[in-house]
């Protein structure tokens, strides 16, 4: 293992410990980074919602992100928004992981709708929900929003 190792490293044996470390913290740095990234990514997205006085319910949908970012920019949205604020990453095919809150709509009715219409999987609290479903985008949208 340790000759297949110091190869893959491109290290010699004695310092094969050390070009692990490395690596693990180049790895680190480069998950630390991708967060960031994808934070930027997201609050672009963000600000291109339309304005709290012009709808209730939000929803945006991505390829990819962070879970902590999805509950960081749920809880921001249902600080502006009156409704439903909902982030689904994923996509239709393989499928939606999602965090939907409201600070005056209760989500588990919400939850309970997804579950019925789609066979969503997941649970949560009035005030937050999170888990997956198998649908399209526009099938989503008109599911919650009616």
């Amino acid at each position: 293992s340790v000759e297949q190792i110091s190869a893959l490293l491109s290290a010699k044996q004695p310092e094969v410990a050390a070009a692990v470390a490395k690596t693990k913290d180049d790895q680190q740095a480069l998950i630390y980074r991708i967060n960031d990234l994808q934070k930027k990514v997201l609050e672009a997205e963000l600000k291109n919602l339309p304005a709290p006085d012009t709808t209730e319910d939000v929803f945006l949908f991505q390829k990819d992100l962070d879970t902590k970012a999805i509950r960081n920019a749920v809880n921001d949205l249902c600080t502006r928004y009156s409704g439903y604020c909902g982030i689904f990453v994923g996509d239709a095919e393989t499928g939606y992981s999602f965090v939907l809150g409201s600070a005056t709509k209760d989500c588990r009715m919400a939850a309970t709708v997804l579950r019925q219409a789609f066979g969503a999987k997941g649970g949560g609290s009035a005030k937050m929900i999170q888990g997956s479903v198998t649908a399209d985008e526009a099938e989503i949208r008109a599911c919650l929003i009616s």
